[in-house]
């Protein structure tokens, strides 16, 4: 028989241990900043961005919301991309779009500093969850 989840329980405990880090960051002076950036105009996307905005704002954390139209050329993409990894603000970003072309993508996430990929700690909250 399937184990049954409880979501909402997951995220809170997930929440509480995020306000603890924040909180001890900003004792140190540091917001964390959070980019996320919409490329195109797909409702689907829209709402996740809204929503990750808004939860970041609601945890305290600096967030920037960018949202580029569809036509976003791979240059001007590249370029923003350069502006988030220069912003001392912004410790992570979070890409959303639909349908945008893979050697594109290959090309604009890979010139994101690692250091500002919080991939490692989205893995670490999941082993956290899971076990």
């Amino acid at each position: 028989m399937p184990n049954l989840i409880d979501g909402r329980a997951i995220a809170e405990k997930v929440y509480v241990d995020l306000r603890r880090e924040i909180a001890e960051l900003n004792a140190k002076g540091v917001t964390p900043g959070l980019a996320v950036v919409l490329i195109g105009d797909d409702p689907a996307s829209r709402a996740y961005v809204r929503s990750k905005d808004k939860m970041c704002r609601e945890l305290g954390l600096h967030s920037l919301k960018l949202e580029l139209p569809a036509s976003t050329t791979q240059t001007e993409l590249l370029n923003r991309v350069e502006e988030l990894n220069t912003d001392s603000n912004i410790h992570g970003s979070l890409f959303s779009h639909h349908r945008l072309r893979i050697s594109t993508k290959r090309q604009s996430f890979a010139r994101l500093i690692r250091a500002k990929m919080w991939t490692d700690s989205i893995r670490k909250r999941r082993k956290t969850c899971s076990g």
